[in-house]
């Protein structure tokens, strides 16, 4: 039977208004499973050589392989050069044809006739090129890596900016092949991203001020960017990110890949504890005046609770709505404790409203890295639209708790004064009683009066 045979076109163009006139390159050509019949079979590889030559308004150079057994397999790469650097690879035409992950050599299998040729494109630049490699990497709040894939976003979205100045916020410029760039997971590799084919520096300048390049990140990758001087925190389902180690600095000998870990770390949620003081026997009536201490526990090298000294006290006093306000030391008043981080709070009321108790007891509170409140030991659920709580997760991620303390007024002293003979009378009258008993007892013990 003949042998069905197809080809392979390696060609080579310079980039956009270069010519790279006369200029070699050298290619190399790995062929397995010859004629496709799955038999792991390798040649050894194939160097094969092409010169840039001027076709009419065209520069470019060609090599074709031809009579290849159908079905045989290939990867052509292109060697390295010192004067120019690789910008970009394509292909067109036969089967079951990739670029390969690098973004530098094209695989696949040889079709069947001239129309089918599988035509690999190489285009080189005079520019100094370089590919950055980006791996994606999530941190907890304490630093930890360790997080499941479920508490992981399937996606994000991801943006290259470069600069010549970086210390410039405005100078920053979208790099226009890599405006919005999907990166997700993949096996083994997880969360990594290759940029390739970028410039060094600006060519078309004297001089060589390298660039520096900045990776921006989007939960939706439709405009909402951040990574930005002004803007690091990024909000992903619910949950909100510090992101770190976004900038990478291109220098003169720098290796390509270029390494940046993109790392985004869980910020701390932050809490307020928000206190009202009310009558126990009709909570419609706010108390004013009460006021109320914080303090933030921790344990010492013993494992013993002690009060966490660098947070200090703060302490707030209730208004005539009941509801307590703190002035800090510029004047800004604000309502309850705000801006709280994880932790264990301990709550007392210090001063209580005229002809009132105080608390008999101070009110704990913890709360959680993972968004979680307890409430004198118990837990206390986010409200949601079916289970109304007094824990509620704001819009910007924060979480407010918000308290009713009750009271309940001091018991009432017996009175003074004009009712003073009432008094004498209670007391008097049964003392009056037991003299007379005792006077009847002993006359009778003295025999008393006969019949």
């Amino acid at each position: 039977n003949k042998v069905k045979t197809g080809k392979l076109i390696i060609r080579k163009e310079p980039a956009p208004d270069e010519k790279l006139e006369n200029q070699e390159f050298t290619f190399t050509v790995k062929f397995s499973d010859v004629g496709g019949q799955g038999l792991g079979n390798e040649i050894e590889p194939q160097t094969y050589t092409c010169k840039v030559k001027q076709h009419g308004k065209e520069y470019y150079g060609e090599v074709v392989i031809d009579k290849i057994p159908v079905g045989t397999r290939f990867v052509v790469s292109e060697d390295e050069t010192t004067d120019t650097s690789l910008q970009r690879v394509s292909f067109t035409g036969g089967e079951d044809c990739a670029i390969t992950e690098d973004g530098k050599r094209v695989r696949g299998a040889i079709a069947e006739g001239d129309n089918n040729a599988v035509t690999a494109t190489f285009v080189n630049t005079r520019r100094q090129l370089i590919d950055i490699e980006v791996t994606k990497q999530w941190k907890k709040q304490d630093g930890t890596t360790d997080i499941p894939s479920n508490e992981l976003p399937k996606a994000i979205y991801l943006q290259l900016q470069r600069t010549e100045t970086p210390n410039d916020a405005s100078s920053w410029n979208t790099v226009s092949e890599y405006k919005s760039v999907e990166l997700e997971p993949v096996g083994y590799e997880g969360w990594t991203k290759l940029f390739t084919g970028l410039d060094k520096y600006d060519a078309n300048k004297e001089g060589r001020v390298y660039y520096s390049y900045r990776v921006l990140e989007s939960a939706s990758g439709t405009g909402d960017w951040h990574g930005g001087a002004d803007d690091n925190v990024i909000e992903i389902d619910g949950k909100k990110y510090t992101i770190l180690n976004n900038t990478v600095q291109v220098e003169e000998n720098s290796a390509s890949p270029l390494k940046l870990i993109l790392t985004n770390r869980q910020q701390d949620p932050k809490f307020t504890l928000d206190v009202t003081k009310a009558d126990a026997e009709d909570t419609k009536h706010k108390l004013a005046g009460v006021e109320f201490t914080l303090e933030k526990l921790t344990t010492d090298g013993n494992g013993n609770t002690v009060v966490d000294s660098p947070f200090g006290k703060r302490t707030g006093v209730t208004n005539d709505q009941g509801e307590l306000m703190l002035t800090d030391s510029s004047g800004k008043v604000t309502q309850g404790f705000t801006e709280l981080k994880a932790g264990m709070y301990r709550l007392t009321e210090t001063k209580a409203a005229e002809n009132y108790n105080l608390l008999s007891a101070p009110i704990l509170v913890t709360f959680g890295k993972d968004g979680t409140c307890t409430l004198n030991g118990s837990k206390i659920e986010v409200s949601t639209t079916e289970k109304r709580t007094e824990f509620t997760k704001n819009e910007d991620g924060s979480y407010t708790l918000a308290l009713t303390v009750l009271n309940r007024k001091t018991p009432a002293l017996p009175h003074t004064g004009a009712d003073a003979p009432s008094l004498w009378l209670l007391i008097g009258l049964p003392l009056a009683v037991a003299g007379l008993l005792i006077l009847v007892f002993r006359y009778n013990k003295k025999g008393g009066r006969t019949r």
